[in-house]
């Protein structure tokens, strides 16, 4: 499945200037003369997701210039689960179109298999196909940061279309992967020739690539010496005819970008200085490009979210002195203006910043009817608790007029400021609008007041939801003022902004027909867990509507234990008919923990199916299952007796079964084996001293202990007993046995085993078969006293050296 969508429709990516969020805009500047106007990008320049490490490039083929960067996922989960790249292009430096979704780890065959760390990428064009770039390791769980690959995917459009191979990664000369660093950047020189830069943890490697871009012409080469405070993040370009290799250093808190200037693309390096200062991120990841006569310095900050984990891209002016030196770039709000002609509509249309004074047909909404979860709570005069991952508030039956956009207002008190993403009805790109919470002097200090514009759907059947999670929040109401013209004549929903001293419950959403309906059925563990162990929580999701849910869209779940969020499942991307049900297991949770840590006692457990409304449903408000779940500690050990596998003793001529006992209250008086033909015995009558005479029970010995457990198993002693045959009678050697262990207590009880069936025929047809015995006269031995005795026509096998013992789950 793949994660996010492709193809989208293309979305005009402008940014406002004003500290409103939630639209693509342009903020216009100065008039150039009286019939053309300047209009500048302002930064970030992409504000519709978090996007990082921009890799920027002009094509030959159609004179765009394109911004190929990694995708920060909100709420913000850590960097391993960034997940997706995107592109972003332009032919004006101000209007950005979104190109929609390029790749996720989903597409990578040969990546880990959890998905996930697709971090900075690079791109290049080459004899009409585009190569993408991408970093991404094979190793599960924690063995990853060593198992690093370049990915390579192909495409014939700079934007769509990409296709990584099983074996699209960069190779070494003898066609090994190339197992490296992070952060790739191929630069193309003027001979033609491509060398692949890669690098971090202090470390950077060049190699020159063969023609087919996936292949190293050579060994690579370490260059980081010369590099002043090299950390990662490598770009290199050309001008003038000096190589400059721009990077990330090791600046504590706020990498700087710094750069150095070489005569080779192997250096040696000469130190330049700064090219950006920090910018609010711990990380810093950028290029330098030229474009319509320009030089640009494309970066990120964090300016929406004022997290480091969710950041976002922006562009400035590079200038050169005349020596080439470069001067250290000036972060700007305004961004870089037009170099080509601007679209008045682009800007003044549907998608410009909007004058809020337009906006006065305001209602209130109470946080008295909005629903709450993911470990939100309701204090006396506001909704707390927002700090939690997966929390949310939503309101349904919000008015939304004649449709079209509004702005949302949002009450608050906040001391960390915070950052939520907000989902609406009206939304028809799908990806949220960002809502950003300045601090105020305290938790009972309501006097934030945020404002982003947001899209809703004619009528009052609409919903507007606050995912937070990103720092804490005390939200006391919300309010959606519509502009004169789009009001309705009515309205007739005015709830106050003041909560009621007895909250009551939002009433229940209708279900519309021709939707999907997803419930939770069921949360149960993948095993029995006791305290202090790592549970792992398992959701039985059902579509209970009347259409089958959306594919390739998260059917996201987050579980939470006590109203806390500890879990989550991002890996189920649907589709799901009418009346299907899917079990999922949860595979992340705060830092990157996909269990819980079990504690004794009573919990109540609950399960959140779309807890980031991906998927349209006709009704929301089933979403959460909850259910009380018992966890004790982990009872005491006692005596245990197991049977673990069969051999054929050819020195005894018999029938051997392997067999094991734990006792560590030491409990144990004496223990044997119970046989009995399977054919005139019950599971009943397999006790030592049964009635029936098809039954007999042997005490082990000293002599039959063994020296090591079977299995490795330190709490278990191992045992062998041997039952002797005679090899000429054909009935016995393939009639089937039953086999018990059993323990004697000192208390008088008896304590057993499961029985266990086979014979000595397909015991021995199984050891044959698979070359198990330890000796070419042990396997001979089989098929010449046991299998063809009972088999004349048994076909022969050569012998190989193998293991000699076979499971009863394997006849």
């Amino acid at each position: 499945m793949k994660k996010g969508r492709k193809g989208l429709a293309a979305l005009l990516v402008m940014v406002m200037v004003i500290t409103m969020m939630g639209g693509f805009n342009a903020a216009q500047k100065t008039e150039v003369n009286a019939d053309e106007k300047t209009y500048y990008a302002g930064n970030p320049i992409i504000t519709n997701m978090f996007t990082a490490d921009p890799s920027a490039h002009v094509w030959e083929k159609d004179g765009r210039i394109y911004i190929y960067a990694s995708h920060d996922i909100f709420p913000s989960r850590g960097c391993d689960l960034m997940d997706k790249y995107h592109v972003f292009s332009s032919d004006n430096m101000v209007t950005w179109r979104d190109e929609g979704e390029i790749l996720s780890s989903d597409d990578v065959s040969w990546g880990r298999e959890e998905g996930g760390f697709m971090w900075a990428p690079d791109a290049a064009y080459e004899n009409g196909t585009y190569y993408f770039y991408f970093p991404h390791p094979t190793g599960s769980g924690d063995a990853w940061n060593n198992t690093w690959r370049i990915g390579i995917a192909k495409s014939n459009s700079p934007a769509s279309g990409f296709k990584c191979a099983d074996d699209g990664y960069v190779k070494k000369k003898d066609g090994s992967p190339y197992v490296t660093g992070i952060d790739p950047c191929i630069f193309k020189d003027d001979d033609g020739s491509y060398y692949l830069y890669t690098g971090g943890g202090a470390s950077c490697y060049v190699a020159k690539m063969q023609s087919d871009m996936q292949t190293l012409a050579e060994e690579p080469v370490r260059i980081d010496q010369t590099l002043t405070d090299f950390h990662e993040g490598m770009w290199v370009f050309k001008k003038d005819g000096l190589y400059y290799a721009m990077y990330a250093d090791n600046t504590a808190g706020q990498n700087l970008m710094r750069y150095s200037t070489a005569n080779s693309p192997y250096g040696p390096w000469k130190e330049g200085g700064i090219v950006l200062e920090g910018t609010g991120c711990d990380t810093t990841h950028g290029s330098i490009t030229e474009y319509k006569g320009h030089w640009y310095l494309f970066y990120h900050n964090c300016e929406i979210s004022g997290n480091g984990t969710l950041r976002s891209v922006c562009i400035d002016e590079v200038k050169f002195n005349s020596d080439g030196s470069i001067q250290t770039v000036k972060q700007t709000k305004e961004g870089v203006a037009n170099v080509d002609y601007v679209n008045p509509a682009d800007v003044a249309g549907s998608n410009s910043s909007p004058d809020p004074a337009k906006f006065t047909e305001k209602t209130d909404y109470s946080i008295a009817n909005a629903q709450i979860g993911g470990g939100a709570t309701r204090g006396g005069d506001a909704i707390e608790n927002l700090h939690y991952e997966g929390s949310y508030v939503e309101w349904n039956n919000v008015n939304g007029g004649k449709g079209g956009q509004a702005m949302l207002t949002v009450y608050y008190g906040t001391p960390d400021g915070a950052t939520a993403l907000v989902k609406s009805s009206g939304d028809k790109a799908g990806d949220g609008y960002f809502l950003k919470f300045n601090k105020t002097t305290g938790w009972g200090d309501y006097s934030g007041v945020a404002t982003c514009f947001i899209d809703l759907n004619p009528g009052t059947n609409n919903t507007v939801k606050l995912i937070c999670g990103m720092g804490g929040v005390n939200i006391t109401g919300m309010s959606i003022s519509l502009p004169d013209q789009n009001a309705p004549q009515e309205t007739t929903l005015a709830p106050t902004q003041k909560p009621t001293e007895k909250p009551t419950e939002a009433p229940t959403q209708a279900p519309e027909y021709g939707k999907c309906d997803l419930v939770v059925t069921d949360i149960d563990t993948e095993k029995n867990y006791y305290t202090g162990e790592e549970a792992v929580f398992t959701v039985t999701i059902k579509n209970q509507g009347t259409a089958t849910s959306a594919s390739n869209t998260k059917h996201g779940v987050a579980l939470s234990v006590d109203g806390q969020v500890v879990n989550w499942c991002d890996t189920f991307f649907g589709p799901l008919k009418p009346g299907e049900e899917v079990t999922v297991s949860m595979n992340g949770g705060p830092n990157t923990k996909k269990s819980w840590t079990v504690v004794s006692g009573t919990h109540t457990v609950s399960a959140h199916v779309n807890d980031t409304r991906d998927v349209d449903e006709s009704d929301t408000s089933n979403n959460i299952f909850s259910k009380t779940m018992t966890f004790t500690d982990k009872p005491a050990k006692s005596a245990d007796i197991r049977v673990d596998g069969y051999q054929i003793s050819t020195t005894l001529g018999g029938f051997r079964t392997v067999y094991s006992v734990s006792d560590p209250n030491a409990e144990v008086e004496s223990l044997g084996l119970v046989y009995g033909l399977s054919s005139y015995v019950s599971e009943s009558d397999m006790v030592v001293g049964s009635s029936n005479n098809k039954v007999f029970d042997y005490a082990a010995t000293e002599k039959g202990r063994m020296d090591m457990s079977i299995n490795g198993d330190e709490d278990y002693e191992s045992y062998t007993m041997t039952l002797q045959f005679d090899k000429q009678q054909v009935a016995f050697l393939s009639e089937k046995m039953s086999v018990r262990a059993y323990a004697k207590l000192k208390d008088g009880s008896v304590i057993y085993s499961k029985t266990q069936s086979t014979s000595i025929y397909d015991t021995a047809d199984y050891l044959y078969k698979n070359l198990m015995m330890n000796t070419l006269s042990a396997h001979n031995y089989l098929f010449n006293n046991i299998l063809s005795v009972v088999t004349p026509s048994y076909k022969e096998i050569d012998y190989n050296w193998n293991s000699a013992v076979v499971t009863p789950n394997e006849i």
